[in-house]
């Protein structure tokens, strides 16, 4: 039996939705991972917090459709880190007036 063109577009669309939404939390992950390769100290820190955020976030009764978003951005919260320079980020003790700056 032939299926209607509108049939097969849609489903040819939501594969695309899929696979470009895969793609797009891989690339999350490795920004993720590319963070713990910068500060060996905090390794595995964004995989922690992004298991107790999820946590907590069903413990609020979060819908599963949000928990998506929950987890992208519990990931990133330290991408900020790639913009520091590692003289600044990995330094023992307090900065100075210029390097907070």
């Amino acid at each position: 039996m032939n299926l209607p063109y509108f049939l097969n577009s849609n489903d040819s669309f939501q594969r695309s939705n899929i696979e470009l939404t895969l793609a797009y939390d891989t690339t999350i992950e490795g920004w993720s991972h590319a963070l713990d390769l910068k500060d060996k100290e905090t390794e595995g820190h964004s995989q922690r917090v992004t298991d107790m955020t999820l946590r907590i976030a069903r413990e609020l009764g979060i819908k599963e459709e949000e928990l998506m978003h929950i987890r992208r951005g519990a990931l990133l919260h330290d991408i900020g880190k790639m913009g520091i320079p590692d003289n600044i980020l990995l330094k023992p003790g307090a900065l100075t007036e210029e390097e907070k700056w």
